[in-house]
């Protein structure tokens, strides 16, 4: 996801590669119950931060990561824009580069997606005729507002100790068989990374290996 905010004096990358730091995975796992032998792909893998987490969890069957760069994790090369292989009963789980968001969110509708579920800025729930089909289609589920502003570090950055943000943080669950009440209609939950910390603790006391 892009950073918009980011303060530190660091090059960005080409590509927007921000990993997807483990409390926010974490927060978002906290709060979303998963059916036991679902099937996630995750299309901006990166270096396999959310991969990683979701191949541990209890309830999850398999997990397939796919990126269009090579970062050291899953399968590289592999342009998720250009896919045309539906995927029904599959999840989509990812943190995409965020000017791509919207692309990334309609191709995950055209292959349809059971769910999808995004790691995006709190304003992309703003008005924009970029992308209000995809805000009034009612398939808009919930959508999980960090409290807490999360800074997203380059892979290369050692010390991720200074920077700040000046954004907010969401997790943005579509769902493919939800229609809102009403057109746009959204479900805004208050989330804390404190959760997410304490939900780790116990998740990884559990399901070690």
């Amino acid at each position: 996801m892009q950073p918009a905010g980011f303060r530190v004096n660091e090059e960005r990358p080409e590509d927007d590669f921000y990993p997807t730091p483990d409390n926010a995975i974490y927060t978002l796992l906290a709060h979303l119950s998963i059916p036991e032998g679902t099937c996630v792909h995750e299309p901006a893998c990166g270096d396999g931060a959310i991969s990683k987490i979701l191949e541990r969890h209890p309830c999850i069957k398999k997990v397939i990561s796919t990126d269009l760069n090579d970062h050291g994790y899953g399968t590289p090369n592999c342009d998720f824009l250009t896919c045309n292989t539906p995927m029904p009963d599959w999840w989509l789980i990812t943190n995409p580069p965020y000017k791509l968001a919207g692309e990334f969110l309609r191709k995950a509708f055209e292959l349809r997606y059971k769910r999808v579920i995004m790691f995006l800025r709190w304003d992309f729930l703003g008005s924009s005729k970029s992308r209000e089909d995809i805000l009034e289609s009612g398939h808009l589920q919930r959508v999980l507002l960090m409290k807490e502003r999360v800074t997203l570090f380059p892979k290369h950055f050692s010390k991720p100790k200074k920077g700040t943000s000046t954004y907010y943080s969401a997790w943005y669950i579509f769902d493919r068989d939800y229609k809102a009440p009403y057109q746009s209609e959204v479900i805004v939950r208050r989330v804390s990374l404190k959760q997410g910390e304490a939900y780790a603790k116990l998740f990884n006391s559990n399901h070690q290996g």
